[in-house]
């Protein structure tokens, strides 16, 4: 009896030990994923920029207030009276050679033309019936039936109507030439300036302001 008194004496601190251990062993376990929840994320490099020096000779800035001022400018002249019908462009917009700007009314110069036509048709039909009676006056005059009188009548006439022919002719070409003039065109490719109006009276030709061609700089040093 003694003996097993003894036997279980030994066991019992034994086992109290191994007891502890077991419950050591179980709350490391549940420490194990709270140290490493509350260890810090690290973070990555930040980004950064790299540049080659290099030695180099740098001048000196200067700055300027420059005024801009047009090389050559050119007034554009109506050349006919009427009224400005239409501008085709915008203040201050590039122009080039030859452009349309401003219409004046046409109506007049194309009535002006088809009334200059029809007198050339006219005087044309004189000339052709001047020149039928030319020669039978002339083949009468050879007959001996006419005198050289009335061979020298005919011959007149017929020069006269040559003559109103050509005159009708410039007629008809200075009323191309008024009608066409009826659109301004720009003389040469350059920016616009001034202020235009977008219609007007002309009494008489009178000037009207024109676009400037290649535009230089004019400038003056800061002070510093």
């Amino acid at each position: 009896m003694q003996g097993m008194t003894s036997a279980r004496r030994r066991w019992r601190p034994s086992a109290a030990a191994a007891l502890g251990v077991a419950l050591a062993q179980l709350a490391g376990c549940e420490e194990q994923p709270r140290v490493a929840a509350e260890q810090p994320q690290e973070t990555p490099p930040a980004a950064v920029t790299v540049a080659v020096v290099r030695a180099q000779e740098v001048n000196e800035p200067f700055e300027f207030v420059g005024r801009a001022e047009a090389r050559q400018t050119v007034d554009l002249r109506a050349r006919v009276q009427g009224f400005l019908q239409e501008r085709r462009f915008e203040e201050g917009e590039d122009v080039q050679t030859g452009q349309v700007l401003f219409v004046i009314d046409p109506s007049r110069y194309e009535a002006q033309l088809a009334s200059a036509r029809a007198r050339l048709s006219r005087a044309e039909a004189t000339l052709r019936d001047t020149e039928r009676d030319l020669a039978r006056t002339r083949t009468l005059h050879a007959r001996g039936t006419v005198s050289d009188a009335e061979l020298d009548d005919a011959t007149a006439a017929y020069e006269a109507a040559a003559a109103e022919v050509e005159a009708a002719r410039a007629g008809v070409r200075l009323a191309e030439i008024d009608l066409e003039d009826t659109q301004i065109v720009a003389p040469m490719t350059g920016a616009s300036a001034g202020r235009w109006s977008r219609s007007a009276t002309w009494s008489g030709p009178s000037p009207v302001r024109s676009p400037a061609s290649s535009p230089w700089i004019r400038s003056a040093p800061c002070s510093r």
